[in-house]
């Protein structure tokens, strides 16, 4: 979807579920929830560059997608996040 609104709340939506996959312990979907996160942060965007809390949901996603593969012992991956 090109509405930014919409965009915006989904990316929300993968952030609380990877958030909650995470504590759940289940890294598989906490991880492809936050890169969803990352996608849909990255596409924001491009509509508005510069745009501080698309900024900052990127870097959550960054972060998110790190912890997850610490946590799940993939320490090469966590590190290229």
């Amino acid at each position: 979807p090109r509405d930014r609104v919409a965009l915006s709340i989904a990316g929300d939506i993968h952030q609380d579920y990877g958030r909650s996959a995470y504590e759940l312990r289940d890294f598989a979907a906490a991880g492809a929830s936050a890169r969803r996160a990352m996608e849909i942060a990255t596409r924001l965007l491009t509509f508005e560059p510069g745009n501080r809390e698309y900024l900052n949901n990127l870097a959550s996603a960054h972060n998110a997608i790190a912890l997850t593969a610490l946590a799940a012992g993939r320490l090469e991956d966590a590190a290229r996040s």
